[in-house]
């Protein structure tokens, strides 16, 4: 049987997981493309500019009650640029634990973010 360590510990494979799971991976697509990107972030023009921070721009000149959920917008986009790095590289690294089952994985996870975040200060030039 397998099982999701990163997420779930040991817990093991069933329906209810599977199911969770798929319904967590649907929502969240469709909550982050359909009404964020496409309802809302896609129609805020700031002079050609564009993107939840130019929304956020717009919504503080023009309709300052939606000022709230525009802050959130730049939190979410804030927080997703902080959290999707490591959970990548700490599942990758994970997965070679079964293969290598003594493999320190925090450390090399550390390394290996402390190393892109590093190099990407210097771009693509």
């Amino acid at each position: 049987m397998y099982t999701f360590k990163a997420i779930f510990k040991d817990a093991p494979v069933n329906k209810t997981l599977v199911f969770g799971s798929v319904s967590a991976i649907f929502w969240s697509l469709f909550f982050q493309t359909t009404l964020k990107y496409v309802l809302i972030t896609l129609r805020a023009d700031n002079k050609g500019e564009g993107g939840i921070f130019s929304l956020y721009t717009l919504i503080r000149r023009y309709k300052k009650w939606l000022l709230v959920p525009a802050l959130l917008g730049g939190c979410f986009l804030i927080a997703d640029s902080i959290i999707t790095p490591p959970i990548s590289v700490a599942s990758a690294v994970e997965t070679l634990k079964m293969y290598y089952p003594s493999i320190p994985v925090i450390p090399i996870v550390l390394g290996i973010i402390i190393v892109l975040f590093f190099v990407q200060a210097f771009g693509s030039d």
